[in-house]
């Protein structure tokens, strides 16, 4: 799917190849994507599948492959990528989540991911139980945050589209702590 709905920062006029996981690892109370994330809707692919999905997506044009609730299923995800770069997709990652991310899993994709897009749902613990069920959200999602920030560093924005990481190391070397 191709959609200019996300964020402008990486929709920008091309769009967003937006990639939707069924399942979401939290229950809150106000899912506006229920559908998808609690009903078990969707479609199984697999890991060529879905490479090819990534390279379908980029020869429609959008600005980068945009994984929406992945973090159920980062292995073979982290394996479709591998693929999808081998077979020459070269679009920028997007890994967008509700922030509540366990931190093996987020190592599995360092290198993979370009752009890290939490959504950060709160800022405390005791909204987290009340409103999705979950007692460390915040504990949780602040260990998350730190890791995608390791990864890929300070977002880097071009004529108002949020890019991937720089490739030349001298700049890279800048966003370490």
């Amino acid at each position: 799917m191709c959609s200019k709905i996300e964020e402008p920062i990486i929709s920008g006029r091309r769009g967003s190849g937006t990639v939707f996981f069924s399942g979401c690892s939290l229950g809150c109370v106000f899912c506006q994507n229920h559908d998808l994330s609690q009903s078990g809707k969707g479609t199984a692919v697999s890991v060529s599948r879905l490479a090819d999905i990534f390279a379908n997506l980029e020869k429609r044009g959008v600005h980068n492959i945009n994984l929406v609730t992945p973090s159920h299923f980062v292995p073979p995800i982290a394996d479709a990528i591998r693929l999808g770069k081998e077979k020459g997709t070269g679009l920028p990652f997007v890994y967008n989540s509700s922030g509540y991310d366990a931190p093996p899993s987020l190592e599995m994709m360092d290198g993979l991911i370009d752009i890290y897009m939490p959504d950060l749902k709160y800022a405390d613990d005791a909204l987290g139980q009340r409103y999705s069920d979950l007692p460390d959200y915040f504990t949780v999602a602040q260990t998350a945050l730190r890791e995608m920030h390791r990864q890929v560093g300070d977002p880097v924005i071009e004529n108002g589209i949020m890019k991937k990481r720089h490739p030349d190391k001298a700049f890279a070397d800048a966003w370490v702590d």
